[in-house]
């Protein structure tokens, strides 16, 4: 049986993160999450509103008041939740140990699954300890746009797979069109898959 892949992606805002998860779970069956989905909820959950009325909000509204929250900002309430009250209470690898948690029975469903919102070094380290090898084939894709010197990141960082052995990289460069983006993400990806996973591959 073939090990599922548990895919990173990293880039700082606006680079096409969503668009290249999407992509891969459109083309290839993988499950999106996101380390930030415990904090949308929460948000949805106070303001009595649906998930979706959420994502939308932080999608095309980020950074500006909001009527739904109140007039809040929905960036400065999520960093309020997570930096001001999570991450103190719980630690910095809080987000990450509850997305291990949701991983963990996808995993036994042998789906492979999309990290869209990575950034942090301790929030990919629980989830790489729980669900990375033997239980899963592990791929960080640095999404880049523009020139280094050009990139504007929010607290989230450029990652290096270095720190997690095991894990391959790719870099992917989001300087065409949204349609070109996609291809070359599902592309590259399947190409990955091919040498991390050959038996499966050879005798499809």
């Amino acid at each position: 049986m073939s090990k599922p892949a548990l895919i990173f992606v990293n880039a700082p805002p606006r680079a096409g993160k969503d668009t290249v998860a999407a992509a891969l779970a459109e083309s290839l069956g993988c499950v999106p999450v996101k380390f930030a989905e415990p904090i949308r909820r929460a948000i949805a959950g106070f303001f009595d509103v649906d998930m979706s009325e959420i994502n939308e909000i932080v999608e095309n509204h980020k950074g500006r008041s909001h009527p739904l929250l109140f007039d809040a900002e929905i960036r400065d309430l999520m960093i309020g939740l997570s930096e001001g009250w999570a991450k103190p209470r719980m630690g910095d690898r809080c987000f990450g140990r509850l997305l291990a948690r949701k991983l963990d029975l996808i995993v036994y469903s042998g789906r492979s699954m999309v990290v869209s919102d990575a950034g942090f070094e301790t929030e990919v380290d629980p989830v790489v300890e729980e669900i990375g090898p033997p239980r899963t084939h592990m791929l960080l894709i640095r999404l880049f746009r523009g020139p280094l010197e050009d990139e504007k990141w929010d607290s989230r960082k450029r990652l290096d797979a270095a720190r997690w052995p095991g894990m391959a990289s790719i870099d992917l460069h989001n300087d065409g069109t949204i349609q070109e983006l996609k291809e070359n993400a599902v592309r590259q990806v399947v190409a990955w898959y091919t040498v991390a996973e050959p038996w499966h591959h050879e005798h499809a």
